[in-house]
């Protein structure tokens, strides 16, 4: 609640109530730093709450590899404009001495009927065939793991501040 506290907006005895709910619902939490990094993403000029659906990409990036991933993933942005315009996503780094990225890609459930060009297609027809398979080798041997989510975009459970 933004502004406001619980108690007050509640009263003690159904806040107590919404925290043993809250308390019984989650079974875990983590906290994590990222920050918006606009050169290795393609954001859409459509606002998030105009999407159904959201791929989340965590990607773990393997030791001292973060200047070679960056270095990678901003060929697949440049490919993407080039080959695959209609792909959108946001790419986020990690904290700092954190190695996990992560990559948000919005979407509507139609999309989900046709897979987009795989990123080694991408930067094949917009390099060559050397070049885009050299970018690709290079996001490859940087990425340790890769965690793939799909998210429902659910905007009457966000909060949305006043207009």
């Amino acid at each position: 609640m933004r502004g406001g506290n619980w108690r007050t907006t509640f009263g003690e005895r159904e806040t107590a109530k919404l925290m043993t709910m809250i308390n019984e619902s989650v079974e875990s939490t983590s906290v994590a730093l990222y920050m918006t990094r606009q050169d290795l993403g393609r954001p859409s000029n459509r606002t998030p709450s105009e999407f159904e659906l959201f791929w989340t990409y965590l990607i773990k990036v393997k030791p001292n590899a973060n200047a070679a991933y960056e270095e990678a993933l901003a060929k697949v942005v440049e490919a993407s404009a080039k080959v695959a315009p209609d792909l959108h996503w946001i790419a986020y780094e990690p904290g700092p001495s954190a190695s996990r990225y992560r990559i948000v890609a919005p979407l509507m459930w139609e999309d989900l009927e046709q897979a987009p060009m795989p990123i080694p297609e991408r930067l094949v027809r917009a390099f060559g065939e050397s070049e885009g398979m050299k970018w690709s080798r290079q996001l490859t041997e940087s990425t340790e793991d890769v965690e793939i989510r799909l998210t429902l975009n659910r905007m009457d459970l966000a909060y949305q501040p006043a207009q």
